[in-house]
């Protein structure tokens, strides 16, 4: 998002949050909206994300609109100056063919005769145009500087450049005309699906601030992460079990008569680490947020989101996974997005 957008809005995290997510990232993103489809666009991501509280006043989204409106009033209030060229200027060509021929030096060769940056002189540019800098120049004396002032004049930007005749370096059969519709092929249908809204039976008769309350954009490969959560909660339950059941045979087999009461069926725990963590590693490492792509169940050492399923002592791996099998929605502990797995 453009600074220049946070501080003409007075955004705080929570709305630069909002206004990215809606696709919006500079103020003329929000000029190019009517007010009524802005407010609905800003409040429908609200509501999907839950960024802001759900009574988040719309007069707020209004003030960002008409702040929008007043930048873009002021951009078309600025005036604008006649382009000129200076290219083919004969005062110039005189200049330049009086001028001494200019030498390329190598960075080690400044840095040898300790030349600093800002000694070496910026190029004068011979287009005008607004925003642009004006030129004056003078062929009276070779001793003297040729250009005389330059002022900025602090208009606006560069829109266009028109010059008087081609230029020659310019191989123009690179050129594609933008008239001409180019040769595109149509879009190959994907499974990649940003439903926003679930289906009316889906959430009949539950309230939305339960946990049960499915939300979120549905992710492409529901039972593929559905499996994956289930399969890294088995994984992480037979590591300790299998350590601890293969200490107790151990012990059985050294003193039989104190650890007798161990089954031999215990051996059944350190069998499914092997299995589990075959499918772990084949299953759920595989597993990753469609928003953002980062991996679901491998852990990570960053910064994760504030509205990332946690648990004490326990982290974010096994949050996340026991949420999603128990309600078929989670949020990615990366971006925070909430993803559903039932349409």
């Amino acid at each position: 998002m453009s600074p220049e957008m946070i501080q003409q809005l007075n955004l705080s995290s929570e709305e630069q949050e909002l206004l990215q997510l809606a696709g919006f990232e500079s103020i003329e993103d929000i000029e190019q909206w009517e007010l009524s489809r802005f407010i609905d666009k800003i409040q429908q991501t609200n509501k999907i994300h839950e960024i802001l509280q759900s009574d988040f006043s719309s007069a707020t989204i209004q003030r960002w609109w008409n702040t929008a409106s007043e930048c873009k009033s002021q951009d078309e209030a600025l005036p604008t100056s006649e382009l000129i060229n200076f290219e083919f200027d004969p005062e110039v060509l005189e200049m330049i063919r009086n001028a001494p021929l200019a030498e390329t030096l190598s960075a080690r060769t400044l840095a040898e005769k300790n030349v600093p940056v800002s000694a070496i002189p910026i190029a004068v540019l011979l287009t005008e145009a607004r925003g642009d800098i004006s030129v004056r120049v003078s062929t009276k004396s070779q001793d003297k500087s040729q250009v005389t002032s330059l002022a900025t004049s602090g208009v606006g930007h560069v829109n266009s450049i028109s010059l008087k005749r081609k230029r020659e370096d310019i191989d123009l059969s690179r050129i594609k005309n933008l008239d001409t519709p180019a040769d595109i092929a149509p879009l190959q249908k994907t499974d990649f699906n940003l439903v926003t809204t679930t289906r009316p039976e889906t959430n009949k008769g539950v309230s939305p601030d339960s946990r049960a309350y499915i939300r979120g954009v549905l992710h492409p490969k529901p039972a593929f992460v559905w499996w994956g959560a289930l399969f890294t909660l088995f994984a992480q339950f037979a590591v300790p079990l299998g350590i601890a059941s293969m200490t107790l045979l151990l012990l059985k087999d050294q003193k039989q008569q104190a650890f007798a009461w161990v089954p031999a069926w215990f051996l059944g725990f350190p069998i499914s680490v092997f299995t589990f963590g075959i499918l772990y590693l084949t299953v759920s490492h595989n597993c990753a947020c469609c928003i953002c792509g980062q991996k679901l169940y491998v852990p990570k050492r960053c910064l994760k989101n504030k509205k990332a399923h946690r648990i004490s002592f326990l982290g974010y791996i096994f949050p996340i996974a026991l949420h999603t099998v128990l309600f078929r929605w989670f949020r990615c502990s990366h971006c925070g997005t909430a993803m559903r797995l039932k349409k």
